[in-house]
């Protein structure tokens, strides 16, 4: 038993090593055209062909000869020297190709990219601007709102205000009323009555039949007339009348002080 221990480890690495050349992969090298054949001869029949870069899976080797199964199925001998393990330079530039094709499709797609991130930018700033400018045309209208909010609240005052002084007014009419109906004045004269003579409207004095008055109710009849009278001359003729009288009274001062410096030779005797 123990002679026959380095006998069946060889066996076994023998084994191990035909099983992964078996399944190990080979490539058809440089050359155009590789023929297949039936049998490790070359006077075999064809079975087929393979091209150079074509994949094939490595079997069984004899002499110069070696099995092969492509991709399709096939199954041959072919002249082992023709099989590399590396890619022939037909595969490397065939996938150079593909690998340019890729690269030139990702820089085209760069490029796009680019173009339309800065479209996206573009649009981005003019969106950013259009919202700056309604954020600043926001602002301005709640400043002019807030503005029209305190002339609101203004002219609410005031017409509260005004409101309180026409209710005063009314109350101090009413007492005016009540005042002249106690001491027994003529109710007020229209305003818009036709006028006579120095804008006293016409019509504005009452009938008074003149007599001697005697009792207290001739006193009070004839106060009420001469009260009735004067309310009924505009405001602008008592100040006509004011400076009239007060006209009378300066150039009669000067004329009588006139006279007598005349008659004391100019001397100012009095002031």
């Amino acid at each position: 038993m123990k002679h026959n221990l380095p006998l069946v480890l060889l066996t076994l690495m023998l084994f191990l090593v035909g099983h992964s050349v078996y399944a190990e992969t080979r490539y058809v090298d440089d050359t155009l055209i590789l023929r297949v054949s039936s049998s490790p001869s070359s006077e075999s029949d064809l079975v087929t062909t393979i091209r150079s870069g074509d994949k094939v899976t490595i079997g069984d080797q004899q002499g110069s000869y070696i099995q092969v199964t492509t991709d399709t199925g096939a199954k041959g001998w072919v002249s082992a020297r023709y099989l590399v393990a590396e890619k022939p330079a037909v595969i490397k530039l065939k996938e150079l190709e593909s690998f340019e094709k890729e690269a030139k499709a990702m820089l085209d797609e760069n490029i796009r990219l680019k173009a339309e991130n800065a479209r996206l930018t573009q649009e981005l700033d003019n969106k950013n601007l259009t919202l700056s400018d309604l954020q600043q045309q926001w602002d301005e209208q709640s400043q002019k709102l807030n503005a029209a909010n305190e002339r609101l609240q203004v002219f609410e005052r005031e017409d509260q205000l005004l409101k309180v002084l026409i209710k005063e007014n009314e109350t101090f009419k009413k007492q005016i009323d009540d005042i002249q109906q106690i001491l027994g004045y003529p109710p007020a004269l229209a305003t818009n009555a036709p006028t006579g003579a120095f804008g006293v409207p016409a019509g504005a004095f009452p009938r008074y039949e003149f007599s001697v008055p005697v009792t207290f109710e001739d006193w009070k009849a004839l106060f009420q007339y001469i009260w009735s009278v004067l309310r009924a001359f505009p405001i602008w003729w008592y100040v006509l009348c004011v400076c009239l009288i007060v006209a009378g009274i300066l150039i009669g001062r000067f004329w009588v002080e006139r006279r007598i410096r005349n008659q004391y030779s100019g001397v100012k005797i009095w002031s």
